[in-house]
């Protein structure tokens, strides 16, 4: 999966674009129209609305066939596209030919793609997993552990109410505790 060399460059190029949305850094603090809840209102930049969704959360692996078939069973997902380079996995719904989903209403999906290097640091993004409300939590937990997860310490204490894991090339998630 080809990725710019050098994001920086790329990213300047873009903000630079005659009519670009003003970058982050020039809008000033956020302000909020409800406590609580930032955007909108005056000095909130808008470029008007969204024309983009969430489509997928993209994982860097060694073994994408592996990795692939491991969050699809831990999420009882399914594979809908497989190739060398990069395998596609998402929610049950998403391709149930009874219903239909606007595209903007579609959560994301999962992709694996082949890296060469190994993971070294803390991921800086990670999925929250979450039972439901009457579900348990440590089942959960003991459930992906079967599967070849295993619960790691990234410093966040004993007394949290969630479980950091790894899946089993490392990666972390967390599984919360049980809610809607």
């Amino acid at each position: 999966m080809a990725r710019p060399s050098d994001s920086k460059t790329v990213i300047s190029a873009l903000a630079a674009r005659p009519g670009a949305a003003p970058r982050a850094d020039q809008l000033g603090p956020a302000r909020t129209t409800r406590p609580g809840v930032i955007g909108g209102g005056a000095g909130w930049a808008s470029v008007g609305p969204m024309s983009i969704r969430w489509y997928a959360v993209v994982i860097d692996c060694h073994d994408v066939v592996a990795q692939s078939r491991w969050w699809a069973q831990a999420l009882d997902w399914r594979i809908v596209y497989e190739a060398a380079d990069e395998v596609v996995v998402v929610p049950p719904h998403a391709i149930d030919p009874d219903r239909t989903i606007p595209p903007q209403e579609r959560g994301p999906g999962l992709i694996f793609a082949p890296v060469p290097e190994g993971k070294t640091l803390k991921n800086r993004l990670h999925i929250d997993l979450a039972p439901g409300p009457d579900d348990d939590q440590a089942a959960e937990i003991r459930r992906l552990e079967a599967l070849g997860a295993r619960r790691i310490d990234v410093g966040q204490g004993s007394d949290v109410k969630f479980a950091v894991i790894a899946d089993p090339e490392g990666n972390e998630f967390c599984v919360l505790s049980a809610r809607d």
